[in-house]
């Protein structure tokens, strides 16, 4: 497969930038639900890294770009598409999905996979995209905060008006869950209210 490069965008498809922590660089987003998933892969301690767009290669049912390639701690790697689910079940689209797919796994020996948004919980996602900002927090600040962990507060309320009342920056108590020193129903949309577990 060769290196893919930037191609002029297309007004029919949706094309943005979205800065990577983990991987410490903007990446290409073609859609709503590709930048969800970024977001998800983001806060997924089993991904060590991913690239967008990453490759090209002529298929015999066509030219054929995965839309995410996703390197796991475990050394093994894996291509991602995101797609609507509406469109995922027809005939035509499994047909020529199935053959790309097939022929990508032979030439690299990577699986590719489809996610929808049935795979992508948009609570969770949206948890995610209230901490994201967060991860940039320095280490340092975050452990200012740690000693309150062992108290442990019982809800996220609880734990910013600590911070609060030790003159910690009200910010800290995000990043301890961005950074997951704290655990807490992701599924369920962040809160005061929020209960927090260990």
């Amino acid at each position: 497969m060769q290196q893919r490069t930037l191609r002029r965008i297309r007004r029919d498809r949706p094309v943005d930038y979205f800065y990577s922590l983990k991987n410490n660089c903007h990446v290409w987003v073609e859609s709503t639900l590709e930048l969800d998933f970024l977001y998800w892969l983001e806060f997924d301690e089993r991904v060590s890294a991913y690239t967008t767009q990453p490759e090209s290669a002529d298929t015999p049912a066509g030219r054929y770009t995965p839309d995410v390639l996703v390197e796991l701690q475990n050394g093994s790697s894996i291509y991602f598409d995101p797609h609507p689910y509406k469109y995922v079940h027809s005939k035509t689209f499994i047909n020529k999905f199935t053959e790309k797919a097939q022929y990508i796994e032979r030439l690299t020996g990577r699986p590719v996979r489809i996610v929808t948004e049935k795979d992508l919980n948009p609570i969770t996602i949206g948890n995610f995209k209230t901490l994201y900002p967060y991860l940039r927090t320095e280490p340092s600040e975050v452990h200012k905060l740690l000693p309150l962990v062992n108290s442990f507060p019982t809800t996220f309320g609880d734990l910013r008006k600590q911070a609060e009342s030790i003159g910690i920056s009200p910010f800290v108590p995000f990043a301890l869950l961005a950074h997951s020193h704290i655990g807490f129903d992701n599924t369920v949309k962040l809160s005061d209210s929020t209960q927090l577990r260990n």
